[in-house]
């Protein structure tokens, strides 16, 4: 059962990333950004969209750039607020990948233990 839940944990991830993504997907705009501050792992960007109105947006990233840095930023023309970093925005096939074969490895897990291939006692006494 937790194998079961813990793969519908992951496959609600990977939804919900895919779907928070949908926009920048279909009609993301690349950018080039300020970093204007950084402050608990988010840094604040500044660029200019496509109508070359300055907007100031959060940016959460796995690597955090130092304050003035300049980096690529693709963001939403239609909420410019919704903003990734290009690199990483490149890279989320990568990250589908994993949560997928994760999902996955839980559900055969789960399906092993249902059909009672893994008896996890015996794996716990065999470990322990």
């Amino acid at each position: 059962a937790v194998c079961l839940i813990l793969a519908l944990v992951w496959l609600g991830v990977g939804t919900y990333m895919w779907m928070d993504e949908a926009p920048l997907r279909e009609h993301g705009v690349a950018a080039t950004a300020r970093v204007v501050s950084v402050e608990h792992g988010a840094a604040l960007v500044e660029f200019a969209d496509q109508q070359g109105r300055s907007v100031k947006a959060n940016l959460d990233s796995f690597g955090t750039p130092s304050v003035g840095d300049t980096v690529e930023a693709v963001y939403a023309p239609s909420d410019p607020a919704q903003v990734v970093l290009a690199e990483e925005f490149r890279s989320s096939p990568l990250g589908y990948t994993l949560i997928g074969a994760l999902a996955l490895g839980l559900l055969a897990l789960a399906a092993l233990t249902w059909t009672r291939v893994i008896d996890w006692r015996r794996v716990s006494d065999w470990l322990y």
